[in-house]
């Protein structure tokens, strides 16, 4: 997926968070995700971590980002061209 896809994503669960927090309704995912795009992003990075099936629950298309995704552009490498 482009980087425009993820900001997509993203923004559209921050904004989601963001709302849901503002009218009172309660999540799994702490409300300091709510103070800033980064901190959500950090925060959900922690969770899916932590407690990955918290993402998937609130945030299904944030996890296949985080599990199914590769960065565009983005080239596995093998043994031997890793340089350490």
């Amino acid at each position: 997926m482009s980087a425009q896809g993820w900001f997509e994503v993203c923004s559209g669960a921050f904004k989601d968070l963001e709302t849901s927090t503002a009218a009172g309704r309660r999540s799994r995912i702490d409300s300091y995700a709510t103070a800033s795009d980064a901190e959500f992003f950090a925060v959900l990075s922690g969770y899916f971590f932590e407690r990955e099936r918290t993402v998937l629950h609130e945030y299904p298309d944030v996890y296949r980002l985080f599990t199914d995704e590769k960065p565009s552009g983005f080239q596995k490498c093998n043994d031997r061209e890793r340089r350490w």
